[in-house]
């Protein structure tokens, strides 16, 4: 629950490219403090199906499913990016990329994760064109993170 805020996860929508007729999933939308297991649907509906499958059995839905999915999507993307994820070239990414869409919903683009780039001496502003603009940016300063 610490780290709700600080990745951001109420912003992150996902939704299934082949069936446009499902609504988005939005896991962790309205989490909250007061009851963290209880205000995850899906993870409270597996909670309540691991302790007692014969009174709560009915609670284990592909709509939960498909939102313990989307939460395991959105954790990987906030931990090791959602390049890794969609784009091309493994396995896992014509996947992922086949199933489903994560998209940002009323991001603060201040929150972004953007490098400093310094620009060669003399570079104009004629346009980047292809060149290796990796090596312009500036190696990234790890803050600790605060709660």
């Amino acid at each position: 629950m610490k780290l709700s805020a600080p990745l951001h996860l109420e912003e992150f929508q996902v939704s299934l490219a082949p069936y446009k007729h499902v609504p988005p999933l939005r896991p962790f939308e309205g989490w909250d403090a007061a009851g963290p297991t209880q205000t995850l649907r899906w993870y409270d509906a597996y909670n309540k199906t691991k302790h007692n499958r014969s009174d709560h059995l009915d609670e284990a839905t592909v709509e939960r499913c498909l939102e313990a999915v989307a939460a395991t999507l959105i954790l990987f993307c906030v931990h090791f990016s959602p390049f890794s994820l969609f784009n091309p070239g493994t396995p896992l990414a014509t996947l992922a990329s086949h199933l489903f869409t994560v998209d940002l919903i009323d991001a603060d683009p201040a929150s972004f994760y953007v490098p400093l780039v310094k620009l060669p001496t003399g570079y104009g502003s004629a346009g980047m064109g292809y060149q290796d603009t990796k090596a312009w940016a500036e190696p990234w300063q790890v803050a600790p993170l605060v709660l």
